[in-house]
């Protein structure tokens, strides 16, 4: 299909090709459940999805031989539950001209990607920031904040963020109808980096069902995710295997699984990622876990997927989340010293 398309069919089809190489879906013309399933169905990057393993029917099996330990295992688990969906209404026109969406500025043509839990805070030390509590006489004193990790080029800025839905626990088409997934509006980009490609989105709830979902997660991610301070010792290896988590094509949470094939290295830490673990669109901001780390894979240790169909046809990831930890490393001693998962 070319992108000469009239009315909102040309604008959807004009933005999805407005992102380089990167792996936003795109939606606009109709109801998103129904242009998701049909961009799944006509995928050509992936037919079939054979790839493709619905987090609910993962099983240890579906790792190498080798790789099947269990902290391995609930490494994956984990990281699972506390993968999400993006969905961004809004492209703010200060994107970055060269940037991804940079001709599409002003557009509300809706655009997905992935991400994952950095943090859960339950806050009542500073004003709740969601549009009902901004408005209100009477903001309500006590709220639930989560922090998201994100690529930028899904979403920039607070602009944005504010009109980005981040749905959790979208784990199939039953958590939809049963309650089980819930969407958190975002209200604060508290990080971007462009050339990393690495964001972190702040988003704003009262549901109490949902912090107490998050709350039953933190014993098991404490516990997963013990050292995921320790930076200095992640040497993902080429060869190993690595985990990808994503709702590709904005449906529910997918794994795939491959081998990392390359990798980049600034100032004597790897910071980028190639790997043949299959992605598609709606695939971007997902995490990349190489499992070769010691003991379970951390979030702190991993990269957000970026890139498909780069070079050598390989998968690439944005700068891995720890080697930009120096550049944001104010916020998190001030804002973010102590973690809830």
């Amino acid at each position: 299909m070319e992108a000469t398309g009239t009315g909102d069919q040309g604008i959807t089809i004009g933005k999805r090709g407005d992102q380089g190489c990167h792996e936003c879906e795109v939606f606009g013309e109709g109801p998103e459940a129904l242009e998701s399933t049909r961009s799944w169905s006509l995928c050509t990057k992936n037919p079939g999805h054979e790839g493709f393993i619905p987090y609910p029917d993962f099983r240890p099996d579906h790792l190498p031989a080798g790789w099947r330990t269990p902290e391995k295992i609930e490494s994956v688990r984990i990281m699972a539950e506390i993968t999400v969906r993006l969905r961004v209404n809004y492209t703010s026109f200060d994107r970055p001209d060269g940037f991804a969406f940079c001709n599409s500025k002003g557009s509300t043509s809706v655009h997905t990607g992935s991400g994952w839990i950095h943090d859960v805070r339950y806050r009542k030390d500073v004003p709740c920031p969601c549009s009902d509590c901004a408005t209100s006489l009477s903001p309500q004193p006590e709220w639930t904040e989560i922090v998201v990790v994100t690529a930028a080029h899904v979403v920039y800025n607070t602009e944005e963020a504010q009109a980005t839905a981040v749905d959790l626990f979208y784990d199939d088409e039953r958590s939809r109808r049963n309650g089980r997934m819930k969407t958190a509006m975002g209200s604060e980009v508290k990080f971007v980096d462009v050339e990393g490609d690495t964001c972190l989105l702040s988003c704003a709830t009262h549901d109490t069902d949902l912090n107490e979902k998050l709350q039953e997660l933190r014993p098991s991610a404490a516990k997963t995710f013990a050292e995921r301070n320790c930076f200095a010792n992640w040497r993902p290896t080429v060869g190993n295997v690595c985990v990808i988590i994503s709702h590709p094509h904005g449906k529910p949470k997918q794994i795939t699984i491959g081998q990392v094939k390359a990798t980049q290295t600034t100032d004597g830490v790897v910071s980028r990622l190639s790997y043949s673990a299959c992605t598609c669109p709606g695939s971007s901001g997902a995490v990349v876990l190489p499992m070769d780390a010691v003991g379970a894979a951390r979030p702190a240790r991993s990269a957000v997927h970026s890139l498909g169909r780069g070079e050598l046809g390989l998968n690439h990831s944005s700068a891995a989340i720890h080697h930009y930890r120096p550049r944001y490393d104010k916020l998190f001693n001030q804002d973010y010293a102590e973690y809830s998962l």
